[in-house]
């Protein structure tokens, strides 16, 4: 790639995420995450919703683990059995952000899927992960 065509990638990466920062959703999403590290009430010692968060972070995916956690949250009993699982409104904002990510990805490589299907997908980061399921259709 000549450095004029990635001065241009780079320009325009830094565009679309400055665009994403004026967005409400991520506001939603920041707000969404904090609650999992947040007393419900005085007499907690230890916020309720901070062993999901144990279980659901698996690394560097974003909001995969969050999902595939809720999905999976009866595997998890045994071992966190303090753990709750969020509420369905909670799931949704991690799902849409999901989605977004996801639709993202694809959107990037869009142009490599037929001509080189297996760099694009090395590309996606979620390629090697288990498949989670999308409650519907998502508008992003």
């Amino acid at each position: 790639m000549k450095k004029e065509n990635i001065n241009d990638f780079r320009s325009e990466i830094f565009k679309l995420c400055n665009e994403i920062k004026k967005n409400d959703s991520l506001h939603i999403i920041q707000e969404t995450l904090e609650k999992l590290f947040m007393c419900e009430n005085i007499e907690e010692k230890i916020p309720s919703n901070i062993f999901f968060h144990q279980i659901a972070k698996h690394g560097n995916n974003q909001f995969y683990g969050y999902l595939f956690a809720n999905e999976n949250f009866d595997m998890y009993k045994d071992i966190f059995p303090m753990a709750k699982s969020p509420i369905k409104e909670d799931i949704k904002v991690f799902e849409k952000a999901h989605a977004t990510i996801y639709t993202l990805i694809k959107l990037c490589t869009e142009d490599m899927r037929n001509n080189y299907p297996k760099i694009a997908k090395v590309l996606d980061p979620y390629s090697k992960y288990k498949q989670i399921s999308q409650s519907k259709k998502m508008d992003i």
